[in-house]
């Protein structure tokens, strides 16, 4: 499993996360949290994640939605 699947497994858990409550997630510590930040960084760069700040002013990952489009007939 790559680390991006490992990221997008736990936001599917719990969306929202900080990068150091991915990285206590995946590698049941603190200290790896630049990687988490990296891989967050491009994952968001490509699309597949959203970083925005949460309502306590810690940036959270989401894990990105897809649109339905309404159609009129």
């Amino acid at each position: 499993m790559t680390r991006a699947e490992e990221i997008i497994g736990e936001l599917g858990r719990r969306d929202g996360q900080s990068d150091r409550e991915l990285a206590q997630s995946i590698f049941r510590n603190r200290y790896r949290v630049q990687q988490i930040n990296s891989e967050c960084r491009y994952m968001r760069d490509c699309g597949r994640i959203n970083r925005r700040l949460r309502d306590d002013g810690i940036i959270g990952n989401y894990l990105m939605r897809l649109r339905t489009e309404l159609r009129l007939v």
